[in-house]
């Protein structure tokens, strides 16, 4: 769900022009390194519920800086609300809704969305699965002194690194902090 309210975030921005591109920036369902690659930066989406301070790091690569991109951290936080909540086919109904105003291509999100094994027939086994969105928290991971494990910092006989972020540590690192309840663009 974090993944999806950060690709709705992109095509509030997005344009009949660069909507395709917004769309194909998604690369977490095909494993890449991180969950978004966009022109002139890496993103990695971490979703969180509720208040929780930290967040899970999966990969030495997945804060790695690129030569000439940055690198940014975006941390989603989520309630589960099973009443009022947003479903993924929720989502996945405003994204559609909103790439089809922009003329964009909706079969770029399902073909994302098949290599995690969701599809129109399926998708409907995740409605009792509810979160309503609270906020989107990113952070500059390329600055100087940002605390990360990569594995341009690591030897060679050191491998499959996993370790937890401190949410509460790394405050001076936020680019920027958007607290909406709004249901109609983040869910």
């Amino acid at each position: 769900m974090g993944e999806l309210i950060y690709l709705g975030q992109l095509l509030d921005a997005a344009t009949a022009i660069t909507v395709n591109d917004m769309l194909e920036s998604w690369r977490g369902p095909y494993g890449d390194q991180t969950d978004f690659i966009l022109a002139d930066k890496r993103v990695e989406v971490k979703a969180v519920c509720g208040t929780s301070r930290a967040v899970r790091i999966s990969s030495e690569f997945q804060l790695e800086k690129e030569l000439g991109l940055g690198i940014e951290l975006v941390v989603i936080s989520l309630e589960k609300d099973p009443s009022t909540g947003l479903s993924i086919k929720e989502k996945l109904t405003e994204l559609k809704d909103c790439v089809l105003t922009l003329c964009g291509d909706i079969s770029i999100v399902l073909k994302a969305l098949k290599e995690l094994e969701i599809s129109y027939r399926n998708i409907g086994n995740y409605d009792n699965i509810r979160f309503r969105y609270v906020s989107t928290f990113r952070y500059d991971a390329a600055l100087e002194g940002f605390p990360k494990i990569v594995r341009s910092s690591l030897q060679n006989s050191i491998r499959k690194v996993k370790y937890s972020l401190m949410l509460t540590e790394i405050s001076e690192y936020i680019i920027l902090d958007t607290a909406e309840n709004s249901e109609a663009h983040h869910g």
